[in-house]
């Protein structure tokens, strides 16, 4: 979020507002939204927010920007060992409307992650048939502490929807989905991108367009270190410009093409010591 479009946030709602749109998001909407904002106004919020919302928003606060951690939500179905497929759908009907999905149930005990089971598999089942029969125990998990970029990989790779995240200590913190995932791939596409074309603006500017037009410029301009020794060669292209006299003068210098308006020096014609036009006439005598 840029400096503008959070002051303009800040000053057009109030506090209470700010709290009741907090308490509408998901958890980790709401913790990226904190993030942008002035330390002052984060905490009036989280004071006036509920006990639970302020407790989730200050454990997600609390972990680096680009960890997954920050990323991921703890708002997800919660099932048992010793439920039935009957008992949970019931379960799903009473945390779903506050679950960031309900596609993938996970079954957890004492916080520890046991299984995960899909939507298909409950529907697909007899009400009666027990969860442990058709959870799935081989879960691949994240940490809390992995970077988002890899986190998104390996969703990309396992073709998850939603992917599990556990702290240091092995407990089942969160999940992360997959829409989250795609936009951290597009930010990472999108840096790469304006990196390779000397777009990337810098740290004191938030937009491209508040980057001055000398930093721009010296992004794009041809570097003039000299090669070190032992890496150059003869080349007709030398590195520095000249003006456009229509002559490219050889020099040694490294292999950067020369520009589009300049043509190369023509080689000379070859010639060697056996060939008709360097071999000598003898003198024809007069009469």
């Amino acid at each position: 979020m840029s400096d503008e479009a959070r002051d303009d946030l800040v000053n057009a709602f109030s506090d209470v507002e700010l709290v009741s749109a907090i308490e509408e998001m998901s958890l980790d909407d709401a913790a990226d939204l904190l993030e942008d904002m002035p330390a002052g106004v984060v905490k009036r919020v989280l004071e006036k927010s509920s006990r639970q919302t302020r407790e989730s928003l200050n454990k997600l606060l609390n972990y680096p920007e680009s960890s997954a951690g920050s990323l991921m939500t703890p708002e997800y179905v919660r099932l048992r060992k010793d439920m039935t497929v009957g008992q949970a759908f019931a379960a799903i009907r009473r945390q779903g409307e506050n679950a960031e999905t309900v596609y993938t149930c996970y079954v957890v005990e004492r916080n520890r992650l046991q299984g995960v089971v899909s939507a298909r598999s409950l529907l697909l089942s007899e009400p009666h048939t027990p969860i442990n029969e058709i959870m799935d125990d081989n879960v691949v998990t994240v940490k809390v502490t992995d970077d988002q970029e890899y986190v998104a990989r390996e969703m990309q790779r396992y073709d998850f929807t939603a992917m599990p995240v556990l702290d240091n200590e092995g407990m089942f913190v969160g999940i992360i989905t997959i829409d989250d995932a795609i936009d951290v791939l597009t930010d990472e596409s999108t840096e790469d991108m304006q990196k390779m074309a000397a777009i990337l603006p810098d740290d004191d500017a938030t937009t491209y367009f508040g980057t001055s037009v000398w930093t721009h410029r010296t992004a794009c301009t041809m570097p003039t270190t000299i090669p070190p020794r032992g890496t150059w060669r003869r080349s007709r292209w030398p590195v520095t410009r000249t003006r456009p006299t229509g002559r490219w003068p050889t020099r040694y210098a490294t292999s950067c093409p020369p520009p589009m308006y300049m043509k190369p020096e023509p080689s000379p014609p070859r010639t060697s010591c056996c060939s008709r036009a360097a071999r000598p006439t003898a003198a024809t005598p007069t009469a």
